[in-house]
C-alpha cells in the first residue's frame, strides 16, 4: 500500500475535493490518500520538498518556489455570489466572507480588498473552510468570491445571485498542480494530476453523475 498526501487550496471547494479523493480511492483501491488545506506559498514548497506533502492542487500560485515544478491545469472565471438574509436589503453586499488564502499577500483578491478597505460599510469575515464560507453566506448573507465551476453548487436550491464584478476585481483564477522537483514517483503524481484535472474541468458533471449512479442502484435492486 502507498500513502499519498495531497494539498488543496480551500477555494477549490469541499464537494470538488471530495469527488477527486473518492475517484482516486476507486481507481487505486490499494493506496491510501489524505488531504490537507494549503496556500500556494513558500511554506507549501517546503512541505513538498521535505515530503510532508506529495503534491498539491493550488489556486493563484503566482510565486512558485524554486523547489517546485508547477503544472498548469486550467484558468477559470472568479465570480461574486451574494445572498441577503431575508432578501430585503443590499447592505450585506459590503460584508465579504473570505478564506484565509484570499487574505494572503500573494493573492490577487488581497490587493483588490486592500483598495476597498475604506469603502463605507466594508467588512471582512475570514472563515477556516469553503463549507464554512458557503454556510455563512446562506445563513447570514454577504458576498463571496467563488470559482466559476462551484457557482452551481452554491446557487442551486438557494436564494443567491451573481453580482457584476467591481472595477479591478481579479476576474480570473489559475489552477496549478505543484510537485516537488525531486519527486520520487513522478508517474504516480502524474496519475493524481490527471484524475484531478479531469474532474476540475467539469466538476458538476462528475458530482451529479455519481449521485445519479447511486440513486439507480437501489432502484435496480428493487426491480
Amino acid at each position: 500500500m502507498l500513502f499519498r498526501s495531497i494539498g488543496f487550496s480551500s477555494s477549490i471547494g469541499d464537494p470538488v475535493i471530495t469527488e477527486i479523493l473518492t475517484t482516486l480511492c476507486e481507481r487505486y483501491p490499494h493506496d491510501s490518500f489524505v488531504t490537507r488545506p494549503v496556500i500556494a506559498d513558500a511554506s507549501l514548497g517546503d512541505s513538498l520538498d521535505t515530503g510532508d506533502l506529495d503534491c498539491a492542487f493550488v489556486v493563484d500560485g503566482a510565486q512558485v518556489p524554486d523547489s517546485v515544478t508547477p503544472h498548469s491545469i486550467l484558468a477559470t472565471p472568479r465570480r461574486l455570489v451574494s445572498a441577503t438574509r431575508g432578501g430585503t436589503n443590499d447592505e450585506a453586499e459590503t460584508d465579504w466572507i473570505l478564506l484565509q488564502e484570499d487574505c494572503e499577500s500573494g493573492s490577487p483578491l488581497h490587493a483588490f480588498l486592500v483598495r476597498r478597505a475604506n469603502t463605507p460599510g466594508h467588512r471582512e469575515t475570514v472563515v477556516p473552510s469553503w463549507h464554512s464560507q458557503i454556510t455563512l453566506l446562506h445563513s447570514a448573507g454577504g458576498i463571496c468570491p467563488v470559482l466559476d465551476f462551484n457557482v452551481p453548487l452554491v446557487t442551486r436550491d438557494r436564494k443567491t445571485r451573481l453580482l457584476a464584478p467591481p472595477a479591478a476585481f481579479p476576474a480570473w483564477a489559475a489552477l496549478h498542480f505543484w510537485t516537488p522537483q525531486r519527486a520520487q514517483d513522478p508517474t504516480a503524481l502524474r496519475d493524481i494530476m490527471d484524475v484531478g484535472a479531469s474532474i476540475l474541468r467539469d466538476p458538476l458533471k462528475a458530482i451529479d453523475g455519481r449521485r445519479h449512479a447511486q440513486q439507480r442502484v437501489p432502484a435496480l435492486a428493487i426491480a
